[in-house]
């Protein structure tokens, strides 16, 4: 579907180089990619690169979300978050934005994001429940997670299209890191709350240097010429190391299903296998500048 993106590797055109450059990959990304192309408001997915000091080398790779991961709320029974939770009751979620989420990992699967971090309020019929009464009826910690992989749409016309699933834990981040070993990784079971669909940006032209997008680069020093950096073949690499990390999430629709998966993982750690989605990145081999 992509094959014909990835011909005719080579470097990054130098005129296009410039643009890709931001200061670092920890802070606010969107006027950067806004000024290669994206609207401002979809969610977008990007792959950035951080370079060492004398350019030479890549250090990290991680993936980047930015946008409107949903312009609705959702709203769900608080009993299907939490196990006992007021039947009564409902719970309705403002989606953060992409931006909220880090990729600390350089897979496709976001660091944990805390409750506190979220914007959530609860109700009983038409009325609301204040925060300090969320308790009483159940409603507990939680932390959300974005999980991205590749998706069926990707095609040589369109470009890479990825699909993003959030996932509720009705734990605090505290308490998934001591739940299981396996809480980490990117196949961790949750609850989904929304899934989606995004590009990937910033488009590359089709057969500029052998990848169908640019990296956004955070460089180790200023880019005199963009000759410093490093070859085409190490930054597609790493590009490529980052998102065909990609596994299947594993999204169950209730606390009750939730429990019944979390408690066969925890009674058996050794058999917890992820699975790879039906449709994958193909990864380079090592270039020559990495071996030995």
């Amino acid at each position: 579907m992509l094959d014909r993106l990835f011909e005719n590797p080579g470097e990054i055109p130098r005129e296009a180089v410039k643009p890709l450059v931001v200061p670092d990959l920890h802070g606010d990304l969107t006027a950067a990619l806004a000024a290669l192309g994206w609207d401002k408001q979809s969610a977008a997915g990007a792959v950035g690169l951080e370079l060492s000091p004398d350019n030479a080398r890549v250090l990290a790779a991680r993936f980047i979300m930015v946008g409107q991961l949903s312009a609705e709320n959702a709203t769900f029974q608080a009993s299907k978050l939490w196990s006992g939770a007021d039947k009564e009751a409902t719970v309705t979620f403002k989606f953060p934005t992409g931006q909220a989420f880090r990729f600390n990992a350089g897979n496709m699967a976001s660091d944990y994001l805390d409750g506190d971090n979220v914007n959530m309020t609860a109700a009983k019929g038409e009325q609301p429940i204040l925060p300090t009464h969320w308790k009483d009826h159940g409603i507990g910690d939680c932390t959300l997670r974005i999980v991205a992989a590749l998706d069926r749409s990707s095609n040589s016309r369109t470009g890479p299209v990825f699909k993003f699933t959030t996932l509720f834990f009705p734990h605090s981040v505290e308490q998934l890191d001591e739940l299981s070993d396996n809480s980490q990784g990117p196949g961790w079971p949750g609850i989904k709350i929304l899934e989606g669909k995004a590009a990937l940006v910033p488009r590359a032209p089709d057969g500029s240097w052998g990848c169908p997008i640019y990296p956004l680069i955070a460089a180790g020093k200023p880019v005199e010429d963009p000759a410093e950096l490093p070859n085409g073949a190490e930054l597609r690499y790493h590009i490529a190391k980052v998102l065909s990390s990609a596994k299947k999430p594993v999204a169950c629709t209730s606390h009750r299903a939730l429990a019944e998966k979390w408690k066969k993982i925890i009674e058996d750690e050794e058999q917890y296998e992820e699975a790879t989605p039906s449709v994958t990145w193909p990864e380079p081999a090592l270039p020559d500048s990495n071996t030995g």
